[in-house]
């Protein structure tokens, strides 16, 4: 497509009135040419649009099927997520307060990078563990991009996107970087280390609300006070927000203020519940600061959520020292569209909850150019000068190395603490409620509004005020098919662990709609009851299936329903493991022909009513008879098959592992072990009825129980784990759909557990 197309295709879905900037061509220019993007840009600019509208125009032929767009806060994934609707009705918003994704399925997928990470692990936030390689598949076989990526941890959620950047990069799949304020010395390194990746840098005199807005930034060497803020509403503007860094100081800031209520005073912060969390942001955003607010006085005050994703805007911003980077953030909620605006940023007690020398570098440059316009270009000049030297932090090797570590161990152990811990450790968060626990059960406490909060926060509560939490647990160690709750008692602050829930009485913790959770504070608030959700009956049921039937519907399900989609992503990576395309489709199709080979166990025909004369994949018996595993016993079975192909091409056997893995845990990624096998007399003719019989004699038709091999590592085997995680989708959502039948096709898998 020539930049002319492709401008006027863009002018399409913006609208005719509108004019495509030249950063949004130039990323769409390069996606659409295969390459990935770092766009540099500031708030306001669009950089959204310059994503998902060549994804729209190019998806499945120059472009993966997928765009999984990833961001640090769930304010921002609302946002963008509705945004993205205008555009394309089929966009999924998925996380923790919002599921509609689990498995990753729908053609856009906006959710966090703490999702995105622990999808990419094999441990999702919020789907079973069981179908963890799922939305691995959709990871690894995506237009991935992370936005705003400035506000992830340098040494932990950065290096986890970078590591999967990396990863996609490695089999010719384009990526995204986007900012507002990564250091020029930053990019330029990136550029250097992936070849094919183009940076686009954005110039301010094409984007006509930042030609005409004019704001200035000035330093108050002094801690902001609520005098501070009721003198500055009465003398200069009625319309007015406030940054702080901590929700303490948020809090006590508001509560102060409301002593003399000056006008309608709003506080937004984390650890409100969610409705009305949602609910003040609405207000702001409709009536009181957003572009069509009313006239109303009102001050907001807040703390670094309203950084990004809120579309809010004032004339005069007051705000607590942070890091340049933090400080432009903060800035771009000063005229936003335009016209004249004031940031005054006022000294801090301690640097907490940033690093002091970042709070003192800064400091340095506040007070030295007090008074400076705030436009596009002095941004990008304080970003380098300050955070030049940082980028050391982002290009950290080390630090990639040991996100590698940490992700291949929560990939082998199921674990997604360790997956969340790969992106922000220090803010590693545990979930909150407030009730009366006298009279509470385990299975009540489940239905508790609960209110995320850092560990450190509820750890240090305990051990000041001697709050005294109890844990909602599961007893259950035995299996994963049932819980068993229960309500225990935490005594150790150390015992509290990350992604945990835990509930306190109304006489260690208060809450208010104006003013939000504090820990320590005797309330009276109590959380209400979510009403439970209903456990949908299955929209299907199993009807008597022959074995060869199941095989050979389940191949059709890909060649009909999937293959048109990931054809493209199939070709790149066939050719980043020098195999030809052929050659890996054929293997592909083995696959899915065979993945139940091991059905043909005489124990498990027998088990499922068989007669002795065809074998069966599923019966209409209806009778939920418990039957040996079948997965991993295809694996072991086809396991010579699968390494002796792969033997010929490039990496020897590790190819050949991603196959064989891909059928073992075709049902669950926890699967790791098959009993004795024996398959049946007629397992030959049943191959070969499957248009297999020239392979018949690579197959190990009996053995032993044992393990099956130890699953793919990130660490030494990044290849093979990624291929695994495609053909764990591919083979699943085929099996799926094949079990189904195709009156649903696609929409039933991911509608299986979109509610969970």
């Amino acid at each position: 497509m020539s930049e002319e197309q492709l401008e006027v295709e863009l002018k399409r879905l913006l609208g005719e009135e509108k004019e495509p900037y030249p950063h949004q061509i130039k990323t769409a220019q390069a996606l659409l040419e295969g390459k990935s993007v770092i766009l540099h840009a500031p708030t306001g600019s669009g950089k959204s649009e310059a994503v998902i509208f060549p994804f729209l125009l190019g998806r499945e032929k120059q472009l993966p099927p997928q765009l999984i767009y990833s961001l640090p806060l769930r304010s921002l994934v609302e946002s963008l997520g509705e945004r993205f609707r205008e555009y394309e009705k089929a966009v999924a918003i998925q996380h923790g307060q919002k599921r509609e994704s689990v498995l990753f399925g729908k053609p856009v997928v906006v959710t966090t990078i703490d999702q995105t990470v622990g999808a990419y692990a094999c441990t999702p936030l919020s789907a079973p563990l069981r179908h963890g390689n799922i939305p691995a598949g959709a990871i690894s076989s995506a237009l991935l991009a992370f936005d705003e990526v400035h506000l992830l941890d340098p040494d932990l959620g950065f290096q986890s996107a970078l590591l999967i950047a990396s990863h996609s990069h490695r089999f010719g799949l384009p990526f995204v970087l986007l900012s507002a304020t990564l250091p020029k010395r930053l990019r330029e390194e990136l550029a250097e280390e992936f070849d094919n990746l183009v940076v686009v840098d954005c110039n301010e005199d094409d984007i006509p609300v930042r030609r005409t807005r004019e704001v200035n930034i000035a330093w108050k060497n002094s801690p902001l006070t609520a005098e501070d803020i009721r003198q500055k509403y009465n003398a200069k503007s009625q319309k007015l927000i406030v940054v702080c860094n901590t929700v303490d100081r948020a809090q006590n800031l508001y509560e102060e203020l409301m002593k003399d209520k000056p006008c309608e005073v709003l506080l937004v912060h984390s650890r409100f519940l969610p409705r009305h969390r949602a609910e003040k942001e609405e207000r702001l955003r409709k009536e009181l600061f957003g572009k069509d607010a009313n006239e109303e006085p009102a001050i907001l005050i807040a703390t670094q959520v309203i950084e990004a994703g809120l579309d809010i805007s004032a004339p005069l911003l007051l705000t607590d020292l942070a890091p340049v980077d933090s400080l432009i953030q903060r800035a771009g909620r000063c005229a936003r569209w335009g016209n004249q605006g004031e940031v005054l940023v006022f000294e801090v007690p301690h640097p907490a909850p940033y690093s002091k020398d970042l709070i003192e570098t800064t400091r340095k440059l506040l007070q030295e150019r007090s008074g400076a316009r705030l436009d596009w270009e002095t941004e990008k000049e304080w970003v380098n000068e300050i955070l030049n030297e940082e980028a050391e932090r982002y290009l950290n090797q080390t630090a990639r190395a040991a996100v590698l570590s940490k992700l291949s161990e929560a990939a082998f152990k199921r674990d997604r603490s360790l997956a969340a811990s790969a992106v922000r450790e220090q803010n590693l968060s545990c979930k909150i409620s407030i009730h009366d626990l006298e009279e509470l059960s385990a299975d009540e406490a489940r239905l508790l509004e609960r209110i995320r909060i850092p560990l450190s926060i509820l750890r240090k509560a305990m051990k000041e005020h001697n709050v005294q939490p109890f844990e909602l647990v599961d007893e259950n160690i035995f299996d994963d098919e049932s819980v068993s709750w229960k309500l225990s008692p935490i005594q150790d602050p150390d015992r509290i662990r990350p992604g945990g829930f835990y509930i306190l009485s109304p006489s260690q913790a208060s809450y208010e709609e104006g003013v939000g959770l504090r820990l320590g504070i005797p309330g009276r608030y109590t959380f209400e009851f979510q009403e439970k959700k209903k456990k949908e009956e299955p929209k299907y049921k199993y009807r008597k299936e022959t074995w060869v039937e199941h095989a050979q519907s389940t191949l059709k399900a890909f060649q009909d329903h999937l293959q048109p989609h990931y054809q493209g992503v199939i070709n790149r990576y066939a050719e980043a493991w020098g195999i030809d395309l052929e050659e890996f489709l054929k293997m592909i199709e083995v696959m899915l022909l065979l993945h139940d080979l091991g059905k043909l166990n005489v124990y498990w025909q027998k088990k499922i009513g068989w007669d002795g004369k065809v074998p069966l994949a599923h019966s209409d018996s209806g009778e939920k008879k418990r039957r040996p595993p079948h997965a991993t016993v295809s694996a072991a079975a086809l396991s010579k098959l699968f390494f002796d192909w792969s033997q010929q091409f490039m990496g020897g056997t590790k190819l050949g592992k991603a196959f064989y893995w891909a059928v073992g845990h075709h049902h669950s990624v926890k699967a790791h072990r098959f009993g004795n096998y024996n398959l049946i007399e007629a397992w030959k003719d049943a191959v070969s009825a499957a248009n297999l019989a020239g392979i018949v004699e690579i197959i190990i038709p009996q053995a032993h129980g044992n393990d099956i091999l130890r699953g793919p590592e990130l660490v030494g085997q990044p290849m093979t784990y990624r291929t695994y995680a495609l053909l764990s989708r591919l083979l699943r959502e085929s099996d799926w759909i094949a079990t189904k039948g195709e009156e649903d096709a696609l929409l039933c898998f991911e509608e299986r557990y979109r509610t969970l």
